[in-house]
């Protein structure tokens, strides 16, 4: 299979329906797809795929035979960066955007749609496609630079379940 730019599978495809929804949050938020660096803007928001796993206990029996499991689970990471000179505001603001990510998540019935109709076949004929979504948790960090800024960070995980079904 030669490696091209035709299509885009698990978990990238997620990923790039995950950053257009989250530019809507705010015009002002710049969108990365990458982990957030401190060098990044004020209001800066990211999603990266963070790991994949297999439950290794999943393989059916049914229809043609594939060796790998049947359930597949992505994490995805979804950050959110504040920088603000003043430390009450800034952290105001940060609230806001990590309740933002959160929502955005659990409530965008658009988003909510588009993740779940998910589904890719490959050459093989084998199809992948979202089973499940669920957020895991949202771990947040405060920290003053060199300049007297104060840097706010949220890291939201959301795990995705994908099903693989060979083609009968």
């Amino acid at each position: 299979m030669p490696l091209d730019d035709s299509e885009m599978f698990f978990p990238y495809n997620l990923i790039d329906i995950m950053a257009v929804a989250m530019g809507n949050i705010d015009t002002r938020i710049e969108v990365l797809k990458r982990p957030l660096a401190v060098t990044d803007l004020d209001l800066s928001v990211s999603v990266l795929p963070a790991s994949w796993s297999p439950e290794v206990d999943s393989r059916e029996m049914q229809g043609k035979f594939i060796p790998e499991p049947t359930l597949q689970q992505y994490v995805i990471v979804a950050q959110g960066m504040v920088k603000d000179f003043d430390e009450e505001r800034g952290l105001k603001r940060h609230s806001q955007l990590a309740r933002a990510l959160r929502v955005l998540l659990y409530r965008n019935p658009a988003l909510q749609v588009a993740l779940r109709a998910q589904a890719i076949t490959d050459a093989s004929g084998t199809t992948e496609r979202v089973q499940d979504l669920v957020q895991m948790d949202q771990q947040f960090l405060g920290n003053e630079d060199d300049e007297g800024q104060f840097i706010f960070l949220s890291s939201l995980r959301l795990r995705i379940v994908t099903q693989v079904q060979p083609s009968i």
